[in-house]
């Protein structure tokens, strides 16, 4: 092991620990880091011309180094965040991501410029979609505004000082050659869009890195689930196992070494191009190219020198990049290919030739890339793909195929536009297999399973990981993987069988923003009422409560913030039933009709199925008892939502120890609807509706409960100012303990005998 790759791994560990700790601190404590690692750099070196002990020095001196540039980098966002230029101000600002669209515009990061005030790296909002993608410039007069603190951790780790509204701009012609580059990938784009079909999303991912369709589409997550979301994105493992397979068919047709290296690079290059050249792209570009140097210099420790020094040249040109995702994946998983395919490839040589060349090449290049890059992708997903595996043999030939053969066809077709037509399509048909592989092996029952784990730890399991193997070199054979595969899927479908028997009965109100989301659970059974509409932070929550497995997914009514993220859950845990409104299923509104469509893609038309008041679901102690609606009258609106009265029988005598009221979006009225019918007194437990709107409840309503706790889920600093002071002064009138996700976050419920504990 050559000692430039431990002095560029302890460079990036004290870049990236110095630049996060000190993210709160004061300027002048910055300062005195950066000084503090420079005058180490400088006394190891002093050590390193004295001494003969010099790798430990070196290795030292590059630490030292490292935690001066993660402290300047800190400083640089701190110094620069809270300086901001006040006032409107005429801006040339470059996209630096494609626009993310959503219900309020769309989105991006962006380089602001000025020749008068600098240049600052912002976020940039845009009224509607602009139809930009990245690499546009163009100018505005506008203000640069500073980050709320809610967004200030989450921007900190892109090196994002500040937000910029946009809501006129004139277009700027980008310089040439990244002119024509852009002007390249943005023809390609549209060409696939106006030709591609329904493949036309996959095939822009695959080749010009362009998401925006199948994340609209849903497909992005069909990806994720089975292991494979490094295919549809800039990454190190997308470019190295590509290019590996195109130099593996090339080596295959006798072409020389040199020939075959050549092709290869030319290929990265040529997806350069259409892919924009992002900073993570060129990372990933020079990261696969080393890796294919190996093969020509025939020298592994060449490569590995190359790859650390390509480390520490990234880190010392931008500090932020310590924390980068992106250079985390692409250079994980290069320096595992280029450390590991070999040995991975060697445990299955006991493979017939052709299997050996179908399967275990794929394998091994798979399990190397992924070796140190999967603990942090369960961490950054919170899921585990235990399909993954078997997905990626599956896939390996053919997004290599669909990529080869769609940057082919966006050539034709940019070079020659009256083929248009014909190309795209012929790469859309290559592309096919791989949506269908990915769709099957998405929809794998437990193929993947919620995890929740943070990024360090699961970084550090990564370097444990491959200092292990690295240590260890063990001479596997097959019948010793398929016995560690054995106990491995074991262990797993016990966690998962006891995963929700080892809980008691509880009601978690999850915390997913402005949004309603609540696990109940007993027994070994769970239901989930409503899913909110972030789908990060949903499957973050049920990866936090350990849930592998849902008897049943409740939607309260078709509002985005209720059941957007259903069908994100598809996959992601085995959910058995998807149940609603009676009416809900008959009513002709578009967001029904969307909803019912989504559950019946999701479960199967058999396992959709409608409620109405009297039926009852029994969640181990719990019993959910529909109270209401009792007919549409709001097509489908909040004054629609399914309501439960919840029973709690913990000693199964046939009497309640406790009481709950879930409520959806309905409010007074309704309330008062059901007190006038006798379905309402005094209960326990109230899950306030609409997240405490005005109208959420009265003070007759509220007497009439007499909740001990009232939950209530609500996004903090949301723009529709809930909860109203209104429904939390009617609240505190009866003595009710208010607890809210803005404040608290996920709240958990313990229903017991002698009292109800509240974590």
């Amino acid at each position: 092991m050559p000692i430039l790759v431990p002095s560029a791994l302890a460079m990036w560990a004290a870049a990236a620990a110095s630049y996060l700790g000190l993210a709160e601190a004061p300027l002048a404590l910055m300062r005195a880091w950066c000084i503090a690692g420079c005058v180490g750099a400088i006394a190891g070196i002093a050590a390193m011309l004295c001494r003969r002990v010099r790798k430990p020095c070196l290795v030292a001196c590059f630490c030292c180094l490292g935690l001066a540039v993660g402290s300047a980098g800190a400083h640089g966002f701190a110094a620069t965040a809270d300086s901001l230029p006040p006032g409107r101000h005429s801006w040339e600002l470059t996209l630096l991501s494609d626009p993310k669209r959503s219900q309020f515009g769309a989105t991006a990061d962006a380089l602001a410029e000025s020749r008068e005030l600098g240049s600052f790296r912002v976020r940039a909002y845009f009224d509607e979609d602009v139809g930009l993608l990245r690499g546009a410039r163009l100018s505005a007069t506008s203000a640069l505004k500073a980050l709320k603190e809610s967004e200030r951790e989450y921007c900190y780790g892109s090196g994002i000082v500040g937000t910029i509204s946009v809501s006129e701009f004139a277009p700027l012609d980008a310089a040439l050659p990244l002119g024509f580059v852009l002007g390249l990938r943005e023809r390609a784009i549209v060409l696939m869009g106006a030709y591609g079909g329904e493949s036309a999303g996959v095939m822009q991912a695959l080749v010009c890195g362009y998401r925006n369709t199948i994340q609209d589409s849903g497909e992005y997550e069909l990806f994720k689930r089975c292991g494979l979301a490094h295919i549809v994105a800039v990454s190190g493992a997308h470019l190295a196992i590509v290019t590996l397979a195109l130099g593996w068919a090339l080596a295959r047709a006798r072409l020389p070494r040199w020939l075959c290296f050549g092709a290869s690079v030319a290929f990265v290059l040529a997806y350069l191009a259409f892919a924009g050249m992002p900073i993570s792209a060129i990372r990933a570009a020079i990261m696969v190219v080393l890796s294919l140097s190996a093969g020509i210099a025939k020298r592994r420790s060449a490569s590995l020198n190359a790859i650390a020094l390509c480390v520490m040249a990234f880190l010392a040109a931008d500090p932020v990049s310590a924390v980068s995702v992106s250079l985390f994946l692409s250079a994980a998983s290069t320096l595992g290919i280029v450390l590991f395919a070999s040995l991975a490839s060697s445990w299955l040589s006991g493979l017939p030739r052709r299997l050996h060349v179908l399967v275990a090449e794929p394998l091994a290049l798979t399990f190397s890339a992924n070796l140190a890059t999967m603990p942090f992708s369960v961490a950054l997903f919170k899921q585990l793909p235990l399909v993954a595996p078997v997905a990626n043999v599956i896939a390996t030939p053919l997004f290599t195929i669909g990529c080869v053969g769609g940057l082919m066809a966006a050539l034709l077709s940019c070079a020659i536009e009256p083929i248009a037509p014909v190309a795209i399509a012929a790469g859309a048909g290559l592309s096919y297999p791989l949506r269908a592989a990915a769709a099957a092996m998405a929809h794998v029952p437990f193929g993947c399973i919620a995890l929740d784990a943070s990024p360090v730890p699961m970084i550090a399991l990564s370097g444990a990981l491959v200092l292990a193997l690295w240590t260890s070199w063990p001479a596997l054979k097959l019948r010793h993987l398929a016995a560690a595969t054995g106990v491995a899927c074991v262990a797993v479908f016990a966690a998962i069988a006891l995963s929700n028997v080892s809980r008691g009965t509880e009601l978690v109100m999850l915390d997913v923003g402005q949004g309603d989301a609540l696990l109940l659970r007993s027994g070994g059974a769970a239901v989930l009422v409503d899913t909110g509409n972030r789908d990060a932070a949903l499957r973050e929550e049920l990866a936090k409560q350990g849930v592998f497995r849902l008897d049943a997914v409740v939607v309260t009514h078709p509002d985005d913030d209720h059941c957007a993220s259903l069908s994100s859950l598809f996959g992601y845990v085995q959910v058995e039933r998807v149940l609603c409104a009676a009416d809900l299923l008959a009513c002709p509104c578009e967001k029904c009709e969307r909803l019912a469509q989504t559950a019946r893609g999701g479960v199967g038309d058999g396992n959709v199925a409608g409620l109405v008041p009297g039926d009852t679901l029994a969640v181990g102690a719990l019993t959910m008892e529909v109270i209401w609606p009792h007919a549409f009258s709001d097509a489908g609106g909040n004054a629609d939502s399914l309501c439960f009265m919840v029973s709690v029988d913990l000693d199964t005598d046939g009497l309640a120890e406790w009481k709950a009221l879930l409520t959806g979006d309905a409010e007074r009225d309704e309330l008062q609807a059901m007190a006038k019918r006798g379905a309402l007194g005094d209960i326990d437990v109230l899950k306030v509706g609409h997240h405490g709107s005005k109208a959420a409840l009265d003070a007759e309503v509220a007497s009439l409960l007499r909740p001990e706790v009232a939950l209530v889920s609500v996004g903090a600093n949301n723009r529709y100012g809930h909860p109203s002071d209104e429904a939390l002064g009617c609240l505190e009138e009866v003595g009710a303990e208010v607890l809210r996700t803005d404040e608290r976050g996920t709240v958990a419920l313990s229903f017991a005998n002698d009292g109800l504990r509240v974590q």
